[in-house]
């Protein structure tokens, strides 16, 4: 970005939802605006706030001007090295600003240039190129108005060249152990701006391979449910959901709150990748099964693999043999002597 278009922005940006408090002297006029310590103090303080909304450390400065002191080249070149980690890690160039060498004099100009790139990256797409605003359900929300086929599941399958879940790196034997799971919950995609959308959006939101992925039914049930990213958070792989998330609401242009930018942030503030990453390797085949068969006595059942007997609900083995169990129960009540349910415990 180049200083004409940085002040072009400055003229068609304004900071977010009018939160912010106008800039001191705005704009700075050459020759008649002196540069002031607080010019600089009002820009690094929005750099910083921009930085801790990316997961990054405030910047370090070596100095700081004094009230009605001379503001020092070094004081903005060191500003705008803290604004370019911003724009950096934004996935953004770096704006130019004209030359700051040390004991030039500060020119309006690079005032105006400066705070043009903060309001850049802060105003009301300030976050990954987000909008930062509460949920805000602007209409019911139902979910057949976001409906998905179960043949969805063979193409994630396909996606991930497996059966199992990068939420955990589990793996399953087949489709039936797993949820489909949508990463951007669709009542949350609902709250964040699809409560405006037209019905074939919200159909094509509800299919859409990007923000599908397979789940555990416990997990997906009980503890992600309907929660955004900064109340859950997979046990693995993080940096992929959280990029995933920012990729699912650009593409549909939703918003994101305050709590969940900041929690995505931190996140991939140590991310050195952003992809899958689980390693797995082919499930071993299930061991198998004791026979099933009427045994003269329990030490006969037990010798046959039975160690700690049969219980007529299964569930004393593992759950392959649980079938296998049932049925020998029933081939060997007489075994049951105390009528518990249990044979030759």
């Amino acid at each position: 970005m180049h200083l004409a278009a940085l002040l072009l922005a400055l003229t068609l940006c304004s900071p977010s939802g009018g939160a912010q408090q106008p800039w001191t002297d705005d704009p700075v006029v050459a020759g008649e605006t002196p540069i002031k310590a607080v010019h600089v103090e009002e820009i690094r303080r929005r750099v910083d706030e921009l930085r801790q909304q990316l997961g990054l450390p405030p910047a370090v400065y070596t100095s700081r001007p004094s009230q009605g002191g001379t503001v020092q080249a070094q004081h903005f070149a060191e500003t705008i090295a803290a604004l370019a980690a911003v724009y950096r890690e934004d996935g953004a160039e770096p704006p130019a600003y004209g030359r700051v060498a040390p004991g030039e004099s500060i020119r309006a100009l690079t005032v105006n240039a400066l705070r043009a790139a903060v309001d850049a990256r802060g105003g009301a797409a300030g976050w990954r190129g987000l909008e930062v605003a509460a949920e805000d359900r602007c209409a019911p929300y139902d979910a057949d108005d976001y409906p998905y086929p179960q043949s969805v599941e063979d193409l994630i399958i396909d996606q991930l060249g497996g059966i199992y879940s990068p939420y955990t790196c589990e793996s399953f034997e087949s489709q039936q152990e797993t949820d489909i799971e949508h990463i951007v919950a669709r009542s949350e995609a609902h709250d964040s701006g699809l409560c405006a959308a037209d019905a074939a959006t919200k159909r094509q939101f509800a299919q859409d391979l990007l923000n599908l992925t397979l789940a555990p039914p416990e997990l997906n049930r009980h503890e992600k449910g309907a929660r955004d990213a900064a109340e859950w958070q997979p046990p693995r792989n993080q940096c992929w959901f959280a990029q995933r998330v920012i990729d699912v609401k650009l593409a549909y242009v939703l918003t994101i709150d305050r709590a969940e930018a900041d929690a995505l942030g931190r996140i991939l503030a140590g991310c050195a990748s952003t992809e899958i990453a689980c390693g797995l390797e082919e499930p071993e085949p299930a061991a198998d099964h004791p026979p099933v068969e009427s045994f003269r006595n329990c030490t006969l059942m037990r010798a046959s693999g039975w160690t700690r007997g049969v219980n007529v609900n299964g569930g004393t083995y593992r759950r392959e043999w649980d079938d296998a169990e049932r049925r020998t129960y029933q081939m060997n009540t007489g075994r049951d002597r105390d009528r518990d349910g249990h044979a030759c415990e």
